[in-house]
């Protein structure tokens, strides 16, 4: 097996004629706005105004300038890609006719990660831009459903819920409020990186009648990409969701199998080789929360083992003495 052999341009001219395994469903149009909107939607208005605020400054005009140079050597780039090797294929085609099936299968795999980056980008500033718009004509969608895992949210009298952050509290202190009596909250929904796309995907609630993790578990498998979920873990509000440990106890202690497991049929992700059948197949929800007497559990459930925070600090603190971190 030679992996650095080439195909001649008559080859995949050849190649791309007879091979209609995937019909091309986007135009001249279509690509433009799907540039457009990648560079628009979130570079400019998103990442940018983000890094000027925080970072960078005014040094964001040369950060601009070095981005044009770079961009018109990579149009150079590609309009020698277009006039050597007159086909679709960009880069990979190039690359498969001049350097070698190796180095194809390099850049090829390097497109599906810059593609699916770039659209991961575009979502959460569009997102953004959607939860903000709402926000102004007078509908909140919760923020702990709206923002990043984990992540720590303050709700200010002026905007809403904002991110926790030096300056904001700063802020709210210099103008005479005081930050400890405002409602604090964090993101309940957590897609572990181990999740492998949507497999699995862990929220927390504060349950507050029988029956409310499952709700919650048909809920989310209503909800857009939401819906391919294979596995969905719902644990009590005390359990950091961030904590995939803390997660695996109460999964793992808190459930009765046959009771606490639920099965559903839908549809699921076209990629999911595992499934009975293309885009049809079977999702977990497992209720990880604590049962009431409502539910049908009638036994005592055990109180948690906490330790209080003075025994914790002189814990913690016998850990440095000790050398160990």
């Amino acid at each position: 097996m030679n992996l650095l052999r080439r195909k001649s341009i008559t080859d995949l001219q050849a190649e791309a004629q007879t091979d209609h395994s995937l019909k091309r469903a986007l135009g001249a149009l279509n690509l433009t706005m799907l540039g457009i909107g990648a560079i628009i939607g979130t570079g400019i208005f998103v990442l940018t105004g983000t890094v000027a605020a925080e970072n960078s400054g005014p040094a964001v005009v040369l950060s601009f300038v070095i981005a044009g140079v770079a961009s018109v050597f990579a149009a150079l780039c590609y309009a020698e890609f277009a006039s050597l090797v007159p086909m679709a294929g960009s880069a990979y085609t190039y690359g498969y006719a001049t350097l070698g099936e190796f180095f194809a299968w390099v850049i090829g795999w390097d497109l599906i990660l810059e593609y699916a980056l770039g659209a991961t980008t575009v979502a959460i500033g569009w997102s953004g831009y959607v939860v903000s718009f709402l926000h102004d004509i007078g509908w909140d969608v919760p923020a702990v459903l709206s923002a990043a895992r984990g992540t720590q949210l303050i709700q200010t009298p002026a905007h809403g819920w904002e991110v926790v952050s030096a300056s904001l509290t700063q802020g709210l202190a210099a103008s005479g409020v005081d930050v400890t009596t405002l409602p604090h909250a964090t993101a309940i929904f957590n897609l572990p990186v181990e999740r492998i796309v949507h497999n699995l995907r862990l929220v927390s609630i504060r349950k507050s009648y029988p029956g409310q993790a499952r709700k919650v578990m048909n809920a989310i498998w209503s909800l857009g990409q939401a819906m391919f979920t294979k596995v969905i873990v719902v644990v009590d509000e005390d359990v950091n969701v961030q904590d995939l440990g803390a997660v695996a106890l109460k999964a793992l202690n808190h459930i009765d199998p046959e009771r606490d497991i639920q099965f559903t049929l839908g549809p699921v992700d076209s990629l999911d080789h595992a499934s009975r059948l293309p885009n049809f197949g079977s999702k977990m929800g497992v209720d990880a929360t604590r049962k009431w007497p409502a539910e049908g559990f009638t036994r005592p459930w055990p109180d948690e083992i906490r330790m209080d925070e003075k025994t914790r600090a002189a814990v913690d603190k016998k850990w440095k003495d000790y050398g160990i971190d």
